[in-house]
């Protein structure tokens, strides 16, 4: 699938947006007001299904840091069709690489109910891990 205005814009480039059309309109948009704006363009020019939500920004700003750390560093799953992702860990791969992590508060938030990419299972599922061996609490989801 075609890459999505809605998905190419991240976290810094967000913030921009939102900073400039405060500036220039007065009216204080959300960062989710945005992507929602975006998502309505990528539905209008055929990138984007309707009825479809893009992710909050904050999902989508830990999916893209997941995926530039490296899914198979982090996916505990040993099930093909599912990602099993502990938390810590995952903020300690931020931290090694100096990336901006999202707020673990609304991680904790926005991850149940607004992750499109990977559907949101559960959390502090006990996994054993298909990198160490040993059994992980993870937050797990689906692969789409």
């Amino acid at each position: 699938m075609e890459k999505t205005f809605a998905r190419q814009l991240d976290k810094s480039r967000l913030d921009c947006v939102v900073k400039t059309l405060k500036r220039r309109t007065g009216i204080p948009f959300s960062p989710q007001d945005i992507l929602d704006m975006f998502h309505d363009i990528d539905i209008a020019l055929g990138h984007a299904e309707e009825g479809t939500l893009p992710d909050h920004w904050v999902v989508e700003h830990f999916w893209d840091l997941v995926e530039e750390i490296g899914l198979d560093k982090l996916d505990h799953s040993p099930k093909p069709d599912m990602v099993a992702i502990n938390l810590r860990e995952f903020r300690e791969a931020c931290w090694e690489r100096v990336l901006p992590e999202p707020s673990f508060r609304m991680l904790t938030h926005y991850l149940p109910t607004s992750s499109t990419r990977y559907t949101w299972i559960g959390p502090h599922r006990n996994v054993m891990s298909k990198l160490t061996g040993q059994v992980k609490r993870c937050w797990v989801f689906h692969k789409n």
